[in-house]
């Protein structure tokens, strides 16, 4: 398969971007605390994609304020947008500054004192000099997004090991919420904060892409096509992460086969808009029962299983059931997204059969029902989806 990376909505590409921004700003920056951040953001997508790096700073501590440039009647939908989102995060906005207060912000940056984000067009911004200055432009070039938002685990605040006690690598203890709480965190973040599904999906998949990547590095599978990847998409949202990962995994040279446990036609709309980017990427899922599973597995080094999500509360039967039973007979590793398909998300009950995972990476916090099937999970890792901790914060009250 020739695989072409789609044309993603300006959102995505924004957001894409904008995590890449943080995670670049994260790890150049040896200082702790690390140094205030000022972005300066124009109406364009190098704007949407500093604000969007704005937004990812803030959830991970860092103080940040927002310089607008040239807003005008012109504003690109995508930069009014991620503007909205941090405006209700409260984070400090400065609307058509005066000279002296731009001349400070690229002194700091030059002084290294403190972080400029230049949004404010494609190319170089300020001409400072200074190593604290970073470009948003670039980051909206896919390779050079790709090669910062995330190839590996450590050094990533947004994808953390919890252990088995629940805590996480930095000692805090892993907030474990029904599965009720967090869809009223999603649904916030949508509603309330005008985060579309799409995009929290694209952070959720790009979460679980660096813990599939961190699995197979450990166990010396390159990254090339003879390193094959099964996704068991069903037809809920927790299909279309696994819709989502598979550009992902592509993009980074795996072979990757997308086999759907459902019908396609009922794909929940979010998981759909996922589907029609990965065909425009060259790429066709098939129907699982088009595949001889039991014949096929011992090829794959790694098969993902976004069959079913946290909102399972019936028993796993029929063709299914038949499905998780082959995983489990060919004993190759599985990293199970959100939660292992057959799992009750809140009393870690198994719901007849379920996925016997190696990794399982949840999304938004950890389910009540992980921490009480940890023999079901594996290795737990907790993916950020890119909402405002304050949504989380409330949720918790």
């Amino acid at each position: 398969m020739n695989f072409t990376s789609p044309e993603l909505p300006q959102s995505l590409q924004a957001e894409r971007a904008g995590r890449a921004i943080a995670l670049s700003v994260l790890r150049r920056t040896s200082a702790t605390p690390i140094p205030p951040v000022s972005v300066k953001a124009a109406t364009g997508l190098p704007g949407a994609a500093g604000l969007c790096a704005a937004r990812h700073l803030s959830n991970c501590g860092v103080q940040v304020q927002i310089v607008l440039d040239d807003y005008n009647a012109h504003t690109l939908d995508v930069f009014a947008q991620a503007l909205e989102v941090v405006g209700f995060m409260d984070l400090p906005i400065l609307q058509t500054p005066a000279a002296s207060v731009m001349t400070g912000i690229a002194a700091s940056a030059a002084a290294n004192t403190g972080i400029v984000i230049d949004g404010s067009a494609y190319g170089a911004g300020f001409t400072t000099g200074g190593s604290s200055l970073i470009s948003a432009s670039e980051f909206l070039n896919p390779l050079h997004s790709e090669q910062w938002d995330g190839f590996s685990i450590q050094n990533n605040p947004f994808v953390q090991a919890v252990h088995s006690d629940g805590s996480l690598p930095n000692g805090e203890k892993a907030d474990a919420l029904s599965v009720a709480a967090v869809r009223k965190i999603d649904e916030t973040a949508m509603n309330e904060y005008n985060l579309s599904g799409v995009l929290l999906m694209e952070n959720a998949a790009t979460g679980a892409v660096v813990c599939a990547c961190d699995f197979l590095d450990q166990n010396h599978q390159p990254a090339n096509s003879e390193t094959k990847i099964l996704i068991l998409a069903g037809t809920g949202n927790n299909g279309g992460d696994g819709l989502a990962m598979a550009r992902g995994l592509c993009r980074r040279g795996y072979a990757v086969t997308v086999a759907f446990c459902g019908n396609a036609e009922t794909l929940s709309a979010d998981a759909a808009a996922n589907l029609a980017l990965l065909r425009a990427s060259g790429m066709t899922p098939v129907n699982i029962n088009e595949l001889n599973l039991p014949e096929l597995l011992p090829a794959f080094a790694l098969v993902i299983d976004g069959i079913f999500g946290t909102g399972l509360t019936r028993t796993v039967e029929g063709n299914v059931a038949e499905v998780i039973d082959a995983v489990n007979e060919a004993g190759i590793p599985v990293l199970a997204l959100d939660i292992p398909s057959g799992i009750n998300g809140d009393s870690g009950q198994t719901m007849g059969i379920s996925i016997r995972a190696d990794r399982t990476v949840t999304f938004a916090a950890v389910k009540t029902g992980l921490l009480k099937n940890p023999d079901s999970c594996g290795k737990l890792f907790l993916a950020s989806i890119g909402c405002p901790n304050e949504i989380i914060k409330d949720v918790l009250k």
